[in-house]
């Protein structure tokens, strides 16, 4: 955990680069996979990262306008799902958690923002 912390300002810096965000959803490259990893809960108690990493990398998926290959490549859907299922995250997390979802849910079904439901 203490690593994930260490390298998130770097994460961060990255992922918020124009140059890099169009990478960051190509399924090819597949970075999402990284983000995956860095909000994973811990393989041997289940405890979620750090509040910070949490904030910081939602914070950033948020901005991303994602396709759905590289929804199904990177695998991000079901941890940004645990989020919203789990009792651990703080409600804001819980929140964005629930926001990218369902945003990522029309992406998936093909409904665009003027479809209405």
């Amino acid at each position: 955990a203490t690593q994930k912390l260490a390298i998130l300002p770097e994460v961060v810096r990255l992922m918020n680069k124009n140059t890099i965000q169009s990478s960051l959803v190509d399924p090819e490259i597949n970075l999402l996979e990284a983000v995956r990893f860095m909000l994973e809960p811990a393989d041997f108690d289940a405890a979620l990262p750090n509040y910070k990493i949490q904030r910081e990398l939602f914070a950033i998926l948020s901005k991303l306008t994602m396709n759905k290959e590289a929804l199904v490549a990177s695998g991000i859907g079901k941890v940004v799902l645990f989020y919203t299922r789990s009792t651990q995250p703080q409600p804001d997390i819980k929140r964005m958690a629930e926001r990218l979802i369902y945003a990522w849910m029309r992406v998936v079904l093909g409904r665009d923002k003027s479809d209405g439901g």
